[in-house]
């Protein structure tokens, strides 16, 4: 159950709770009585029955965070996701204890930012559990009260703050935070360091020495920007589980049903990165191929490994792959003439800045005599015309979503009816609607939720696909692993946005 609960209207459970206190200060002439079987804040020992049925309200500011909240909410033994907007107002302790875990993930708008601090600092002290992200150009330090002056939260900032992708490093297998959890990816984080008495579960693989995760006492810190839509906002992954899990953890619970057996808690050093202990499939050839920034256990390992040992892909002269880099069209021509078997040898010259002999010219030209791929019209600016008035190429541009569709539908050889429109705004009159409806039919690619600034939903609420925005090398590789080498990828077949 997920709904959005306001300031200054009380319903559900916190009408009952409310009016059941008006009661006592009545008849107890102003003596506050919760008695431990009213309390829903569970103690540090809950029962197994009473871990099944976790209780949620998710903090926010304006916005409800609804793509972390129905994460969470998809959880196996989670009942109620609730939302409180902190922009409008501040929950009081007795609409927060009902409550067995609050989420604080958003801009970090507070109508009064010590207030909430305080009754945070409140509710942890009387046995709540508190999750929090970091905030849309602010810091962890922006919570204020007791909360800050009592150093309630794992980390310590820095005003700086980084924006680039960046996803999950080392980090200690064994922690319950971490069960279950396979991609973690942010793209807007603060420069964060372990307050006293912290303990850190996990750190970034970019940025190699910065905390991801981190908890302290009953409070568990995100060090992620997840906002309302983590396609705005460049997240993605398993956040709501680790959030599901910190509270699972902290009372004890037994652990979710998922693979694996209670983990002891781990020590404040990161471990070796590994793989959390999920189901797979097809084992990942072992060419000896391997890149710095791409781990065992990083979001695109798998595509990446099979795709470089079977030629498909490669990488830089420091040993890096650059999984977050925008994917060029050179790279991109590469990649799919390589995986889809086109090796013939290379004939003519087709555009004027694909020259016989440079890195991509065997591919393009592949590409290009099928009728896969087409360029530009020479003649306009920085272009000129040579004397046979070939077209441009533009290798070094960066590909769209859109175009990296249509090269790989194609290249694939897929031409069977593209069906009813997915996407709204991928029509039937645009240019790359066979090849997105074609790749999404087979659960290859993925949209993004509708309703957020300038996206709104139409009258079937279907998501878009943004056909003109860029891709990354590890999705385009994870979009090829998953057409072309399907026998190597078997673990992981899940659609890439």
């Amino acid at each position: 159950m997920d709904k959005h609960i306001t300031p200054n209207v009380k319903y559900g459970k916190l009408t009952a709770l409310s009016i059941l206190a008006v009661l006592l200060f009545a008849v107890f002439l102003g003596t506050w009585l919760v008695s431990a079987a009213d309390n829903k804040i569970k103690s540090a020992s809950a029962s197994p029955q009473a871990c099944n049925a976790l209780d949620v309200l998710m903090l926010h500011g304006t916005y409800p965070n609804t793509s972390l909240s129905g994460k969470i909410a998809a959880r196996p033994g989670v009942a109620t996701v609730d939302n409180f907007d902190t922009y409008a107002g501040t929950p009081t302790l007795a609409q927060m204890q009902p409550y067995d875990m609050v989420v604080i993930a958003g801009s970090g708008w507070f109508s009064d930012r010590v207030g909430l601090g305080n009754v945070l600092a409140d509710y942890v002290d009387g046995g709540g559990v508190v999750v929090h992200s970091a905030f849309e150009n602010v810091t962890f330090s922006y919570l204020q009260g007791r909360w800050l002056s009592g150093n309630y939260s794992p980390l310590v900032e820095n005003v700086q703050g980084f924006t680039q992708p960046d996803y999950l490093g080392v980090y200690s297998t064994t922690h319950p935070l971490m069960q279950g959890v396979g991609e973690l990816l942010a793209e807007n984080k603060v420069q964060a360091t372990l307050s006293s008495g912290s303990v850190e579960v996990a750190r970034y693989h970019t940025n190699s020495t910065l905390t991801m995760i981190a908890y302290k006492g009953r409070v568990v810190a995100l060090n992620a920007f997840l906002s309302r839509n983590e396609a705005m906002a460049g997240w993605s992954g398993d956040w709501g589980t680790v959030a599901v899990n910190a509270a699972n953890w902290i009372y004890n619970c037994p652990p979710p049903p998922t693979p694996g057996t209670p983990i002891p808690t781990s020590t404040a050093t990161p471990t070796v990165t590994g793989t959390p202990p999920t189901a797979t499939a097809t084992p990942v050839p072992t060419c000896g191929i391997s890149y710095s920034d791409v781990p065992q256990g990083s979001p695109f390992y798998v595509y990446i490994t099979c795709l470089a040992c079977e030629g498909a892909v490669g990488g830089y002269s420091d040993g890096t792959f650059r999984p977050g880099n925008n994917v060029t069209r050179g790279q991109l021509s590469k990649i799919v003439a390589s995986a889809a078997g086109f090796t013939e040898p290379p004939e003519g010259q087709t555009y004027t800045d694909v020259e016989i002999g440079s890195t991509f010219y065997p591919y393009v030209q592949r590409l290009s005599v099928r009728g896969i791929i087409s360029g530009y019209e020479c003649g306009t600016a920085g272009e000129p015309c040579d004397a046979e008035n070939r077209p441009y190429f533009r290798t070094n541009a960066n590909a769209t979503r859109g175009q990296i569709s249509k090269i790989i539908s194609n290249a694939a050889g897929y031409s069977e009816d593209p069906g009813t429109q997915i996407f709204a705004d991928v029509n039937v009159n645009s240019t790359f609607y066979l090849y997105v409806q074609r790749l999404s039919m087979r659960g290859i690619i993925s949209g993004y939720e509708c309703g957020t600034a300038g996206e709104p939903c139409d009258t079937e609420n279907r998501p878009y696909f943004r056909p003109g925005s860029n891709a990354t090398r590890g999705q385009t590789s994870k979009i090829v692993g998953n057409v072309f080498y399907s026998e190597c990828t078997a673990g992981d077949v899940s659609p890439e946005r």
